[in-house]
């Protein structure tokens, strides 16, 4: 009689997702996999592949979730240097009021594999390509509704402002960064205008 998979993929994946995320990638066990999702070894594999090809897949679950919830005031058409504002405001507070403590998943993938890994790579440079457009796009917006002067190089401070969220997702486990960054980003953002 034939093995069914008796899960959700969809909640199954959002699991993994959570599971790699506090764990990381080598550190996450299969067994660890198969309890927090609740399928069994032959639903898994049968549904997402071995471990790398999950972990690949929970990445760009990742990352669809960050941009229908975290990105999306900022994916709005017509988001603005104040959008921008609230957006690091509420990121800011979040790090430092302690309720966002598991910093960025993409960040610990390229800490964990980036570097051994083209196809991980490719994945998390697509993402962060599209960060940056959507700052730039922020920008240029800002710039068309004369928030911003024209001069603003927006290829520039959009990549500046992807890196800095890069490196905040990146160290949120050291809480004494935590007012430094702020600082910076307040100073970052006054520059802006």
């Amino acid at each position: 009689m034939p093995r069914t998979k008796e899960f959700d993929p969809e909640e199954a994946l959002q699991k993994a997702v959570d599971v790699f995320w506090e764990k990381g990638f080598d550190s996450a066990s299969m067994e660890e996999l198969v309890e927090a999702t609740g399928a069994s070894r032959y639903g898994i594999y049968s549904t997402f592949g071995d471990k790398r090809t999950f972990f690949l897949k929970a990445i760009e679950q990742y990352w669809e979730t960050i941009r229908k919830t975290i990105h999306a005031p900022l994916l709005e058409p017509d988001a603005d240097l104040e959008d921008l504002r609230r957006f690091f405001d509420k990121a800011s507070a979040e790090r430092l009021d302690g309720s966002c403590t598991k910093g960025c998943l993409a960040c610990r993938a390229v800490v964990d594999m980036a570097n051994d890994d083209p196809e991980i790579d490719d994945i998390l440079t697509k993402s962060f390509d599209k960060v940056e457009a959507m700052y730039r796009q922020v920008l240029q917006n800002a710039v068309t509704a004369g928030q911003l002067s024209a001069g603003v190089d927006i290829g520039l401070t959009a990549a500046a402002l992807a890196g800095f969220n890069l490196a905040a997702g990146a160290v949120v486990h050291v809480p004494s960064t935590h007012s430094r960054l702020k600082s910076l980003l307040d100073q970052l953002l006054r520059s802006l205008g």
